[in-house]
């Protein structure tokens, strides 16, 4: 069984595309086969995006987090993709978003009935992600 987790970009209220080389710079020192993400300390994640316009954006980042591959390195890689990707982060029960940056709540889209909880490092993000 596994639990999808999204990163989303949002500006101004509305979804917006991220540079695609942006995100392809933080999986770089990793094994990435366009399906599965593999780190160093074991762990290993189903990935997927889906683009914008082109392959040039990225709309979302798409996980698959099961316990037997979610290692601290995995969540390292999540923090940082969502961090440089100016991205949120919506576990699969849409009530809450994990937000990287206070600033981001500004940009949420309105009506929108999703808790935000401020997220500071991948160990508080592991700490989150492991309690929804």
């Amino acid at each position: 069984m596994s639990n999808p987790l999204v990163l989303v970009h949002f500006h101004d209220g509305e979804q917006a595309p991220v540079d695609t080389s942006v995100i392809t710079g933080v999986l770089a020192p990793y094994k990435y086969n366009q399906e599965v993400l593999e780190v160093p300390d074991g762990g290993h994640v189903e990935l997927s995006f889906s683009y914008a316009d082109s392959e040039e954006h990225i709309s979302s980042c798409h996980f698959a987090l099961r316990i037997n591959g979610f290692t601290p390195q995995v969540v390292e890689c999540i923090y940082q993709m969502a961090k440089v990707g100016d991205m949120v982060l919506i576990p699969d029960q849409y009530t809450d978003v994990i937000l990287i940056d206070s600033a981001q709540e500004d940009h949420m889209p309105e009506g929108v009935e999703w808790e935000p909880r401020l997220c500071h490092n991948a160990e508080e993000l592991q700490e989150m992600l492991l309690h929804f």
